[in-house]
């Protein structure tokens, strides 16, 4: 199932800092290299992070873009960001929404840091996404953090509305037309 991802960031991801100067230098992993395989997935190995301020000025910003195919019947995505080199970094988790950023996640479960689940059933089986990891505040543009990116073997309804811990964002639609549904708790 992890070979059924095909994303490309790190050139994507520079080519949109180039023309986006709110994005910062690094990108995320990508989803179909480096996963540990596990019985509900592939967790990534946390990656640690710093946070880059923009030359333009404005807050720090890391990014992925993809094009995720999916032959399957659905796909859970989770993120989380976890103190690194920074004892209480704060992030924040956004989801494009066909050109607006719209937040999914800011202080989880009493930290400030970051956790959200994606569900992706894209129809048609493809589709092209970008997310991103955002300082709280320019006083955050120097914050040093892990993030960890896991898929979860489970169902729509246990990824998304059948929990209520976990903020999250679905991809309804497919290619580089759709909408992002959130659920009531996304801050």
């Amino acid at each position: 199932m992890k070979k059924s991802l095909r994303l490309g960031f790190c050139a994507v991801v520079a080519s949109l800092a180039l023309s986006a100067p709110a994005w910062g230098q690094q990108s995320l992993p990508e989803l179909d290299t480096g996963g540990i395989l596990g019985a509900n997935g592939w967790t990534h190995p946390p990656t640690n992070l710093t946070f880059s301020p923009p030359s333009g000025g404005g807050t720090a910003t890391v990014g992925q873009q993809g094009i995720i195919n999916i032959p399957q019947a659905g796909m859970c995505l989770e993120y989380q960001t976890f103190p690194g080199g920074t004892a209480n970094p704060d992030t924040r988790i956004f989801v494009n929404d066909n050109g607006t950023f719209r937040s999914v996640n800011d202080d989880f479960g009493g930290t400030l840091q970051s956790k959200a689940r994606f569900w992706f059933n894209p129809s048609p089986k493809s589709l092209d996404w970008v997310t991103t990891i955002q300082a709280f505040s320019t006083a955050n543009n120097f914050d040093n953090f892990n993030f960890q990116e896991s898929r979860i073997d489970i169902s729509e309804a246990a990824c998304t509305t059948g929990q209520t811990t976990i903020p999250w964002a679905k991809f309804v639609g497919g290619g580089s037309s759709y909408t992002v549904v959130l659920s009531p708790n996304h801050t």
